[in-house]
């Protein structure tokens, strides 16, 4: 499909389909064009205009929903993105049937099997990811419990793997305990995945198998699940290693408390091996093309220019290079409210969040002339990561709000970044907020990360004025004074109003992992002008 084609269906679609009911839909577009950076040596690549587009058109009436989507990429993705998205196509169309008990689709879907650590098919356009299935889904139920039974093909990049799946899922909640304060619930999943093998001694198909439940009663819960991966061929250096045949599990364990004023929540997890891709050739792949499930980093999600340079990705993974394999370890959170009008609260009252998670390799030893390694089950091995935070937000006044966090972090860069050393990090933020009248408001926040080793001291900044809710201007600036000395900043403005955003914004990227949900993507350095429209309908 040639441009100006897709860009007059696009306003076409988007201008009549405003007057007609049950008929919604979005486009999503953003355009980058790289320049040259001598204070970054970056050297932008020949085809500096890069642009995404991506389109969906959706019906809904009270039984049918059918929609399609249509992505754009021209002449390629942006950098940082799957390289293989290139042209225009019609990635996704379905037609789903629900009535009474019955929910049947058709065509490409998204779906997840409890977790997501046996299955999750979704769509995440910040990450790259979309990996639904081209197939068939029917789910059944009843009061408290539901039958899921699916199949088709998975999505690698702008078409459908050669490869297939089909799976199904069970989850039964059970009758409410305790005087009617508790509840139970029950599931198991199961999911296989069929590729045509490379060799001889490599299985044809690979399954994955996990059991789930949990209970809430009152302010409490408790929910633990553990998924099994059949053996299969390790893949790496462009090459199916089949000498031996590594199977993979994954145990996740979740406790909380919350009443009013207070909460808390202790999450384990172990996991070895346990990632699934559409095809061999895919695993460990950068862009998380064809992965099938779901293995976030369980950490904080932090907010700030300085907490967000050095993010956890999950390590779950063998490898004989590093002579490492899975991790394991967890995260606590806590939150509290001191009461309006107290001593500790003050007028408005306080709000304190803490955080801690630590997360190791599993203690292992690699038996190299047999292709193989020994590992204690529950040990911990070298450490990868840990982030211990406290945040603490007030309002002052009727007018201006104020927030402080401090970090402290140590970061296995070698294992996760592939270099360097083990960076022990500080981090301190001072975040406020300023209410100028009825129609403006103010924004700024400033940060500072100490680091005595070889990555050295980091200053950021950021302001951010709004006007009426709708007109924005921002600039962003991460210094690097204890290393290189450059600045990476970004400034620009956006507008919104109505189901409608455009932003433009200029700036130079670090680059490293960007994550969103606790999956991450690695982002190249680069410098350009950025263009961002956001319409709905």
């Amino acid at each position: 499909m040639k441009r100006p084609l897709f860009l007059w269906i696009l306003f076409f679609v988007y201008w009549s389909g405003r007057s007609q009911n049950g008929i919604s839909g979005a486009y999503y577009g953003i355009w980058q064009y790289y320049v040259p950076d001598s204070a970054t040596a970056f050297d932008p690549p020949p085809e500096r205009w890069r642009s995404m587009h991506y389109f969906n058109v959706n019906y809904l009436s009270s039984d049918w929903e059918a929609g399609l989507q249509a992505e754009s990429y021209l002449p390629s993705a942006l950098l940082g993105y799957d390289p293989s998205l290139k042209g225009t196509a019609l990635t996704r169309w379905y037609v789903r049937y629900r009535k009474d008990n019955w929910d049947i689709t058709g065509g490409h879907f998204y779906d997840q099997f409890g977790s997501g650590l046996v299955f999750r098919s979704w769509e995440n356009r910040a990450l790259g990811i979309n990996n639904s299935l081209a197939g068939i889904r029917v789910k059944y139920g009843g009061e408290g419990w539901q039958l899921t039974v699916l199949g088709g093909n998975p999505r690698v990049g702008l078409e459908t793997a050669p490869s297939s799946v089909a799976g199904a899922d069970f989850y039964v909640e059970g009758q409410k305990f305790a005087n009617n304060r508790g509840v139970w619930y029950a599931g198991l999943s199961v999911l296989n995945k069929f590729e045509t093998p490379q060799t001889d001694k490599v299985p044809p198909t690979v399954t994955v198998a996990g059991i789930r439940a949990g209970f809430t009663l009152g302010g409490a819960d408790l929910s633990a699940e553990y998924v099994y991966k059949t053996p299969d061929a390790l893949y790496a250096n462009g090459v199916v290693d089949d000498l031996v045949l590594f199977d993979g599990d994954a145990l996740l364990v979740s406790a909380g408390y919350a009443r009013p004023g207070m909460g808390t929540n202790i999450t384990f997890r172990r996991a070895e091996n346990i990632r699934l891709y559409a095809l061999r050739e895919l695993a460990g792949n950068p862009y998380h093309t064809g992965i099938l499930n779901y293995v976030p980093a369980l950490t904080k999600q932090h907010d700030y220019l300085l907490t967000n340079l050095f993010v956890y990705s999950a390590q779950d993974q063998i490898s004989f290079a590093e002579k490492t394999a899975g991790e394991i370890g967890g995260q606590w959170d806590a939150y509290f409210f001191l009461p309006r009008k107290s001593k500790l609260g003050g007028k408005y009252g306080t709000r304190i969040a803490f955080n801690w998670s630590r997360w190791h390799g599993l203690k292992t030893e690699f038996l190299l002339p047999l292709h193989t390694y020994k590992r204690r089950m529950w040990a911990a091995g070298p450490l990868y990561y840990e982030d211990i935070n406290l945040e603490i937000k007030r309002k002052l006044s009727r007018n201006v709000k104020t927030s402080f966090l401090f970090m402290i972090q140590d970061y296995n860069r070698r294992k996760i970044e592939g270099h360097g050393e083990m960076l022990r990090n500080r981090i301190a933020v001072t975040d406020w907020q300023h209410r100028l009248g009825r129609k403006a408001s103010l924004r700024w926040a400033a940060e500072h990360l100490w680091n005595a080793g070889e990555e050295g001291n980091w200053a950021g900044a950021t302001v951010e004025y709004t006007h009426r809710h709708r007109l924005s201007f921002f600039l962003a600036d991460r210094w690097h004074y204890g290393g290189n000395g450059i600045h990476y900043y970004t400034l620009g403005t956006s507008w919104s109003h109505e189901g409608r955003r455009i932003q433009i914004a200029y700036g130079r990227e670090r680059g490293g992992l960007i994550c969103v949900g606790g999956v991450c993507r690695y982002v190249p350095p680069n410098t350009g002008l950025q263009l961002t429209l956001d319409l709905k309908f």
